[in-house]
């Protein structure tokens, strides 16, 4: 399942259950950062980032602090941008 469609999944399921749909968006981003967080360490590295183009062209960018990887804070600040 792509993370697009996690998305989708999780907002039908907010909309149905009733819930806010920042809620369900917060919950579909939070899958995308556990899938890229492969070694479970709670950020995201460049070699880790490297399964999303798209991330790989906003790291740089994301990595507010400049330590070399994102924490799930920075990868939700650029979260949308993407899709």
């Amino acid at each position: 399942m792509t993370p697009d469609q996690i998305r989708k999944l999780f907002r039908a399921s907010a909309i149905a259950l009733g819930l806010p749909l920042a809620a369900a968006v917060a919950a579909a981003d939070a899958v995308s950062f556990a899938k890229l967080d492969a070694n479970k360490d709670g950020y995201i590295d460049v070699r880790e980032a490297s399964a999303s183009p798209k991330l790989v062209e906003l790291f740089a960018r994301a990595d507010a602090n400049k330590d070399g990887r994102l924490s799930r804070e920075e990868f939700a600040a650029i979260a949308s941008m993407l899709k």
